[in-house]
């Protein structure tokens, strides 16, 4: 009738696996001055929807660097593949994504 889903936590916030149910989802929250990501996918572009004000997104590929900050209250961004990318909150409260891959 009702099934408990998993939902890991840490000091960074917490993370809402739903890759059983729709392959590749997830929904994350990240406290003020914590990062999540710092990592590369291979083989698949990933899609993140941003809600909340204060986040500043780092993209790495070769030897190219970009920072973005997000300055609306929902954006979102696709993420190619091989980029290696980290999401931290440098706002006042918590953020939260919503991601999947394509």
């Amino acid at each position: 009738m009702i099934e408990n889903l998993f939902i890991s936590s840490d000091e960074r916030g917490i993370v809402l696996n739903l890759s059983k149910f729709i392959p590749g989802l997830h929904i994350v929250s990240i406290e003020p001055g914590k990062e999540r990501g710092r990592h590369i996918h291979k083989d698949q572009d990933e899609v993140i929807c941003i809600i909340g004000k204060g986040a500043e997104i780092r993209l790495k590929e070769k030897d190219e660097e970009k920072i973005f900050r997000t300055t609306k209250q929902i954006e979102a961004f696709r993420i190619k593949k091989g980029v290696w990318h980290a999401i931290k909150n440098i706002g006042e409260n918590p953020i939260y994504l919503v991601c999947f891959y394509i």
